[in-house]
């Protein structure tokens, strides 16, 4: 990974040397989400940047948890993680990006969704939770800021950082949590 960064004549800021960031898209309790750029190739990217504790602590769980499990989520009906690295104190998790939500969909009164819409809106969330579930994860935070919308009108699951794994015949589990060993998974 390269370091360094910084502002440059192009318009944006450069982060580690790759991503040029763009406009805030929103703010929430854990961080920022930007819109940004890879310059490595040209494709828009969101990128979440998530504040580390005061003290620094450590990461948070909830980033951690989300960083998880979305290495092993692939599917077309869920957001795609594309990279996470620590920069200037902060991690960053480098998502596809996506043109809107839901939520923002039915809050637009100029955008009537027709039932074919709704109908299509919503089995492409169930195929994204049937793969979750065929996984054993529980997404736990289905609401429609949630479900996120490309600009080609297709929808995925985003946020997984309430989601939880639930018993799996083929996992053992135990009370304990690993942090070195969960850091290194989500790193590697």
């Amino acid at each position: 990974m390269a370091s360094g960064g910084g502002d440059d004549d192009s318009g944006g800021k450069l982060v580690v040397d790759r991503y040029r960031k763009r406009e805030v898209l929103g703010e929430g309790t854990y961080g920022i989400v930007f819109k940004a750029t890879d310059t490595k190739t040209g494709q828009t990217v969101a990128i979440k940047k998530i504040r580390l504790g005061k003290y620094k602590e450590g990461v948070n769980f909830t980033a951690l948890r989300e960083i998880k499990l979305l290495k092993e989520l692939k599917d077309p009906n869920i957001i795609e993680l594309i990279d996470c690295f620590p920069y200037k104190g902060n991690l960053h998790l480098v998502f596809e990006f996506m043109e809107t939500d839901l939520e923002a969909v039915i809050r637009d009164r100029n955008i009537v969704l027709s039932p074919a819409d709704t109908k299509s809106y919503v089995q492409m969330m169930l195929k994204g939770l049937a793969f979750c579930h065929k996984k054993w994860v529980l997404h736990r935070d289905m609401k429609p800021n949630n479900l996120l919308i490309g600009a080609d009108g297709h929808l995925k699951l985003g946020d997984f950082g309430l989601a939880r794994l639930f018993g799996s015949p083929g996992r053992n589990f135990t009370h304990q949590v690993h942090f070195d060993d969960l850091c290194i998974y989500a790193f590697s």
